[in-house]
């Protein structure tokens, strides 16, 4: 970097004791300090230092430069509010914030609509969105929306289908809502929907869930269940049955429907 004004020692020698300045040096003096109006830097009583970046509304708008030392050609990074996936394509600009190298290419950048951070792209596609490999040294934990499960009859599963079967003759309830289960962020399974026909010996399993759902420990679940006209309170029970299968039994005699509603267990 060329630095054409005076340094500070140079300045002040015009003005010494006796010393007569001349027009051109009170003009080195000037253009030696920062203008707030030409220089684009502004620091107001009460508020942050404020920067305005250079160039016209086409150009990679650059706010900052960063040397390691001024005999350097070119800066180590630049912060820029306009860069290019394309540095030489004014047509590939993408407004946000972009830290890059000294041939406009952006290392690291927050795309001004929707927060995305992109690394080694101006155009993330997502949150987080990495044009390149990644390696990690620690854990990476995926929190996503659960959805749920819906449960039908059994030897009607389809092959990869998001989907568990009933057992021992339990079906879904036409007259109520379809059963299902959903398991949240915090480990805890959660039943819904009514079931109906199935055996109500004592212990019988209702449905076993899928092998990455295992209960915590054993829990037993009041619910209603109703035979006819008549509905009674009753329990179903889940457990891990050898500690292989998790599953949900019938805990006593029950009626010919009963409901899943409210039901929950931890997995932890």
């Amino acid at each position: 970097m060329d630095i054409t004004q005076k340094d500070r020692s140079a300045l002040k020698a015009y003005f010494l004791t006796d010393a007569v300045p001349t027009e051109q040096q009170f003009g080195e003096l000037i253009d030696g300090m920062i203008n707030q109006r030409d220089d684009g830097l502004v620091k107001q009583a009460g508020n942050p230092l404020n920067i305005e970046a250079a160039g016209d509304p086409a150009s990679v708008k650059s706010v900052l430069n960063l040397y390691r030392t001024f005999a350097d050609a070119d800066p180590e990074w630049s912060l820029r509010l306009n860069p290019r996936a394309d540095p030489a394509d004014p047509a590939t600009a993408h407004r946000g914030l972009s830290i890059g190298d000294p041939s406009g290419v952006s290392r690291l950048f927050i795309d001004h609509a929707t927060g995305n951070v992109g690394i080694g792209t101006v155009e993330p596609q997502a949150a987080l969105h990495v044009a390149g490999d990644i390696i990690c040294s620690g854990t990476v934990t995926a929190q996503t929306q659960p959805t749920w499960t819906e449960l039908v009859e059994e030897g009607t599963l389809q092959p990869g289908a998001p989907q568990l079967e009933l057992r021992n003759g339990w079906v879904p309830s036409a007259s109520w809502g379809a059963p299902g289960f959903i398991k949240d962020n915090l480990g805890i399974v959660h039943l819904r929907g009514f079931i109906t026909g199935g055996t109500t010996a004592d212990g019988t399993t209702i449905l076993e869930f899928p092998p990455d759902i295992m209960v915590g420990r054993s829990t037993i679940m009041p619910t209603w269940a109703a035979l006819n006209s008549n509905s009674t309170i009753n329990v179903v029970m889940v457990e891990n049955n050898n500690e292989s299968v998790c599953e949900l039994q019938v805990g006593g005699s029950v009626g010919v429907h009963i409901t899943l509603e409210g039901c929950s267990f931890s997995t932890l």
